[in-house]
């Protein structure tokens, strides 16, 4: 008789085994799996949602150039070069212009693409032989130089 209770136990033993590595796959490691891929997933979304506005934005930035160019033209103003940012802090996209005037100064603007309105502009214009005054504003505000360096960074940096 204690060999087939000894059966009997271990077969019982060998069932619960079986039982308890089931129930963890399905009750553990099934889900934390689930959550992995749902998370890999969620984050290459994010991604390819970010990389579509980066190019969207360099799409538009190079728009806004071309018109904000043709308008500045009028005004003897000459671009001699741009470069874009989608500021995602900000969720804007921004393009920064620079310019050089006809009397040999020279300047910059940042500029909302979509927007066409200016965030920031700064110039510098020649005042006597060896003296450059640089004027800058921010939205609509006079600003210090120090600011306006600052305030350009914050704009196409994050």
């Amino acid at each position: 008789m204690a060999i087939p209770r000894l059966f009997w136990t271990s077969l019982s033993i060998s069932i619960l085994i079986a039982a308890a590595s089931v129930a963890y796959f399905l009750l553990v490691y099934t889900p934390l799996r689930d959550a992995r891929r749902d998370q890999a997933a969620a984050e290459s979304a994010r991604h390819a949602a970010d990389r579509a506005r980066v190019l969207g934005c360099a799409s538009q930035a190079e728009v806004s150039a071309s018109k904000l160019g043709r308008e500045m033209s009028g005004l003897g103003e000459r671009i001699v070069g741009s470069t874009n940012h989608f500021n995602s802090r900000l969720e804007r996209c921004f393009v920064e212009i620079q310019t050089v005037f006809p009397g040999g100064g020279l300047g910059f603007s940042v500029v909302d693409a979509y927007e066409n309105s200016v965030a920031l502009s700064c110039w510098t214009t020649p005042r006597t032989k060896g003296i450059w005054d640089r004027t800058c504003i921010d939205n609509g505000k006079k600003i210090d130089a120090e600011k306006a360096d600052a305030r350009e960074e914050d704009l196409m940096t994050h």
